[in-house]
């Protein structure tokens, strides 16, 4: 069993209070560091992602006067929208659709690749081994 005398117990709160009271601007300050900008994460985000057909916001938030009265002309009948228009109002609301999502990427090379590169290189240290050990 870990016995801990007074002045350990002491010390270690001691310094756990340290750290806690001082901001973490100030330590990073006291090391020689800058202090990165905090990102609020309790804000909607956009991400364009397979299981999240509706995102928290919209892909434009800011829009131009195109955009505007574009957004007025949806209010109305959609039937009186040319193909060029919905395909405008999708894409302020959506970055990507759902099959340019599904597109293959070519990360599967790359991993390939670095299993070979593993491979080749775990066959010069045998070779090594054998030659030289």
């Amino acid at each position: 069993m870990l016995h801990l005398t007074a002045g350990r117990v002491g010390s270690l709160v001691a310094r756990r209070a340290t750290l806690a009271l001082t901001t973490s601007s100030a330590r990073m300050a006291s090391h020689g560091h800058e202090v990165a900008e905090s990102v609020d994460m309790s804000q909607p985000m956009y991400c364009d992602r397979l299981d999240t057909p509706l995102p928290d916001r919209p892909y434009k938030d800011s829009l131009t006067g195109a955009d505007k009265s574009l957004k007025q002309k949806e209010k109305g009948p959609w039937s009186q929208l040319t193909k060029e228009e919905k395909i405008a109002l999708y894409r302020l609301a959506f970055c990507q659709t759902y099959p340019e999502m599904k597109q293959p990427t070519g990360e599967w090379k790359t991993v390939v690749g670095g299993i070979f590169i593993f491979l080749g290189f775990t066959g010069l240290v045998v070779w090594w081994q054998r030659v030289y050990g």
